[in-house]
């Protein structure tokens, strides 16, 4: 009698405990293995309200101002949002990426790998759709206290596989383990050295074997309970995508309560968006604020250059306009040049004597000799060396026959 009324009172306390539960939180197995980012955002939004100092008792009961795309979407900002198979799962439908790109989604961050040996169920189909569309496409791993780095590192790497230069750096997501109670997170069993070590293990194994910088995804009430705003300085050269909550989930008030040393590069602001026709659940958005090309900037993106057609090949040069003749230019050719015809003085006008005679070159001065008597008439011996006429105006080397002794055999000069 008194065991089975210990029992009594015992399922008694178990279901007044359990009643305080939110049903959302009670399949703590689920939670513990592979956690929706939905079922995370409860705890995010808990501590969340914490550092606000907003009340607790209206959390569940607060009207979502539910983000749509692309209504929503503000022209001076990048939107983008991050899936699990959770998101497919919950619908029981597919993600059309065609409708997705059409309505305004800039990004998509989709888990990869959780610890050593998880990897999602729809990594790989979804991975691939998003390398036909303009949607910059990213990869995130779940970090584990519970295995080694090196058997994450591998985990993650095989499942991704090689990154495009125009894909997003890979994102290390660190939070709690148990998305139920934060006093049974994982992470808790270690120092904040430890764990600090931990993920800058993993940080630079990913950046030597990708040559992209990562990017960590975290809260910043996590972050503060188990590294500490102090060794934020450690992470400097990584980009950080934070999540915080607050009733306005539209991404028009900018995250609260940050310390100076806080800067991020993507905000992570609801898990209500909604993107018509394209998937049948909601959807965690997050927003760059900046244009694309300082998106591009700020994630590494390097974008393909297109390959400009060859350029023909160069025009034939077009023939030269005939130059000045030596009757133009009034000098005579230049022997050098290989000519082999005598050029012709230009005719004068017609009907202008003057101009004819000035036009005219001027012979050269005859010796006394030649202006007494005729040029001598040449040797009977054929071997004999004929003399050179004077007065020849054409150059050497010219193969012109010139008669010049009236009617004799014409004398070419060599």
């Amino acid at each position: 009698m008194k065991r089975a009324l210990t029992l009594v009172l015992s399922l008694l306390v178990c279901v007044i405990f359990i009643a305080k539960i939110p049903a959302a939180d009670l399949d703590e197995e689920k939670l513990l293995k592979d956690t929706s980012r939905g079922d995370r955002f409860k705890l995010v939004k808990r501590e969340a309200y914490k550092e606000l100092g907003l009340d607790l008792n209206t959390l569940g009961a607060e009207i979502v101002k539910r983000f749509s795309f692309p209504g929503d979407v503000d022209d001076d900002s990048i939107y983008g949002i991050d899936l699990s198979h959770h998101n497919e799962d919950g619908c029981k439908c597919k993600v059309d990426w065609s409708k997705v790109e059409a309505q305004r989604v800039s990004f998509a961050y989709l888990k990869a790998t959780q610890g050593s040996t998880g990897q999602d169920a729809r990594f790989g189909a979804n991975w691939s759709a998003l390398e036909g569309t303009s949607i910059r496409r990213g990869a995130y791993h779940f970090l584990s206290p519970f295995s080694t780095v090196d058997d994450q590192v591998k985990n993650f790497l095989k499942t991704m596989g090689a990154l495009r230069p125009m894909d997003l750096p890979p994102v290390m997501d660190i939070e709690w383990t148990d998305a139920a109670d934060p006093d049974n997170d994982g992470w808790a069993a270690k120092s904040s050295d430890d764990v600090a070590a931990f993920a800058l293990q993993w940080l630079q194994a990913i950046e030597t074997a990708t040559g992209r910088t990562p990017v960590i995804y975290t809260s910043r009430a996590w972050w503060k309970d188990r590294i500490g705003d102090d060794k934020l300085a450690k992470f400097s050269r990584y980009a950080i995508w934070i999540a915080q909550y607050v009733p306005d989930s539209k991404g028009q008030i900018l995250p609260k309560n940050l310390p100076a040393q806080w800067t991020w590069k993507i905000w992570q602001f609801t898990e209500s968006g909604g993107i018509t026709g394209a998937l049948n659940t909601s959807v965690d958005v997050s927003v760059f604020k900046g244009t694309l090309d300082q998106f591009h900037q700020a994630m590494g993106i390097s974008l393909p250059v297109s390959t400009p057609m060859p350029s023909p090949g160069p025009m034939p040069a077009p023939n030269p306009a005939p130059g000045p003749t030596p009757a133009d230019s009034g000098s005579s050719p230049d022997p050098t040049k290989g000519a082999n015809v005598t050029p012709s003085a230009a005719p004068p006008p017609s009907g202008d004597p003057k101009a004819s005679a000035s036009a005219a070159p001027s012979p050269p001065p005859a010796s006394p000799a030649a202006s007494a008597q005729p040029a001598a008439q040449p040797a009977t011996d054929s071997s004999a060396t004929p003399p050179k006429p004077q007065g020849n105006s054409n150059p050497p080397n010219s193969n012109r026959s010139i008669d010049t002794n009236g009617g004799n055999p014409a004398i070419r000069m060599e």
